[in-house]
């Protein structure tokens, strides 16, 4: 798809871009979603091929939703495909399929995954209906990785004095 596309294309881009402007060290990639945890991959490449001298990538997930991402896609921005060059994410080396932009990229972070509150980040981990069917292709990686909630906008109480209009 087109997004599929763009999306990789931002995220190969984004190292090659701060390389140019000259900011290449010391470096923290908040990725948000499926569309953008890819440079969890391409950050450390451009850290391999010395393109980047320090770098780690984090990722903040405000929903389950995830995107097929083939081989065939994924050599847009890689030609490490076969699965015997990805850490492994299942005991049973038969059962290490991964389909999925979050299959792949998710064991590449530098961090635990966040989300948007508390409260969302136990539903990803144990309601059933993301357990058992948005998100049960993910539930070893949110175990192994850690699922870890922000609270942040409405899950905040308010806070006085409230800004006044001038």
């Amino acid at each position: 798809s087109g997004l599929t596309r763009d999306s990789l294309f931002a995220c190969a881009a984004v190292p090659h871009i701060l390389a140019a402007l000259g900011i290449t060290s010391h470096l923290v990639f908040h990725s948000h979603d499926w569309q953008f945890v890819t440079t969890a991959l391409t950050v450390k490449q451009a850290l391999l091929e010395g393109v980047l001298q320090s770098a780690a990538v984090v990722l903040t997930s405000h929903n389950p939703y995830d995107s097929e991402l083939t081989d065939e896609t994924m050599r847009l921005v890689t030609l490490r495909t076969a699965a015997t060059r990805w850490p492994t994410l299942r005991a049973d080396p038969d059962l290490d399929q991964r389909d999925s932009f979050y299959e792949r990229m998710l064991p590449l972070l530098d961090g635990p995954i966040t989300t948007v509150s508390r409260d969302f980040a136990v539903e990803l981990t144990e309601d059933p209906l993301q357990t058992f069917h948005f998100a049960n292709h993910l539930q070893e990686i949110f175990a192994r990785q850690r699922v870890i909630g922000v609270n942040n906008g409405l899950f905040l109480a308010p806070t006085c004095p409230f800004p006044e209009k001038v």
